[in-house]
């Protein structure tokens, strides 16, 4: 979220005294969502004339991503962090992935919110009165629309956050003049307005305080979920596991841990994801007991609503109570 506040306001910056910020070459390097975001903001920079600047930033942080994507594929691995392949799967499916994303947020409510501002923006890159503004709002729209094609709206939100608050900031930018000058028409007409932009603050914003008191309840289904989990692994078996929910329960474990989601086994992600070919969704079973076979692992820790079945050939040992999550509306697997 900073560092796409960092671009925006750079841009800002830009478009009053023409000075270039650097937080174009830093925010790819923290997240991959912010490639959308750089790559269209080196565009209105070089359409600004600062084509000398956004070209050597642009091959500076193509240059510094391949050379992280080279290691990865020395080391074994692919192109991508596996961590990335699993969750954003527009890289590794084909056709309806876009079509299924965009639909996944026209069913929620932050979803919503993003199409809201990037119409809002859309609409000042079309009809906008200074040219410069409306690169912006071009530059905002895009990388909005790119989230809402390629990114994720469903997750604790967690992963939209950054697309809202540039939304945000890109709105009051483009549409504060008439704001600010409407204290002038008088004080009615100015709380007014302050009232309209509150509500609408608000109403984007709401959805974050609701997490945000949820905090310590969540933090408390961490401990008796993941931290247990960890206790049992490192306390109790003291080998190798595996589980769905990596974290907690590697952390500080000296024995090897399969992740049998794939954000770090290779190996699991394209065994799921040809399991959720062949099966139309999300499937267990076969595969996953192949590789506990494999690795040699005695115990197997996972959320049986992630998987249709359970490795092939286990026994159920137990189940973790999970009425005080459920209780308390949070998901449990958070």
């Amino acid at each position: 979220m900073l560092c796409a506040v960092g671009i925006a306001a750079g841009l800002m910056v830009e478009a009053r005294d023409r000075r270039i910020s650097g937080w174009l070459v830093t925010a790819p390097l923290v997240r991959y969502e912010m490639l959308a975001l750089t790559g269209l903001a080196l565009g209105v920079l070089f359409v600004r004339g600062h084509h000398l600047k956004s070209v050597l930033v642009g091959v500076l942080v193509a240059a510094l991503l391949l050379a992280y994507s080279a290691f990865l594929i020395g080391i074994g691995l692919d192109y991508l962090p596996s961590s990335i392949l699993a969750k954003a799967r527009v890289l590794e499916s084909t056709g309806t992935a876009t079509l299924r994303n965009i639909l996944e947020a026209l069913s929620v409510r932050q979803g919503l919110a993003l199409v809201s501002l990037a119409l809002v923006l859309t609409a000042y890159a079309l009809f906008g009165a200074r040219t410069e503004k409306r690169l912006i709002a071009v530059c905002g729209a895009g990388a909005l629309a790119a989230h809402i094609a390629l990114g994720k709206t469903i997750g604790y939100h967690r992963y939209e956050l950054y697309a809202v608050a540039l939304g945000m900031l890109v709105a009051l930018y483009l549409y504060g003049g008439p704001i600010r000058r409407r204290p002038e028409a008088g004080w009615l007409s100015a709380v007014g307005v302050a009232g309209l932009v509150s509500v609408a603050g608000l109403a984007l914003g709401f959805p974050y305080l609701v997490v945000l008191g949820q905090i310590p309840t969540a933090s408390n289904n961490i401990y008796s979920q993941q931290y247990q989990m960890h206790r049992v692994a490192t306390a109790y078996v003291r080998d190798r596991v595996a589980v769905n929910d990596l974290g907690y329960v590697a952390f500080e474990n000296e024995h090897y841990v399969l992740d049998l989601w794939g954000l770090s086994s290779r190996e699991a992600r394209l065994a799921r994801r040809a399991a959720e070919r062949a099966s139309g969704g999300i499937s267990g079973g076969a595969w996953m007991g192949d590789l506990v076979r494999e690795r040699g692992i005695p115990l197997v820790m996972v959320y049986e609503a992630w998987f249709q079945v359970v490795p092939g050939g286990s026994c159920g040992l137990g189940q973790a109570r999970r009425t005080a999550a459920r209780r308390a509306g949070v998901d449990p697997g958070s």
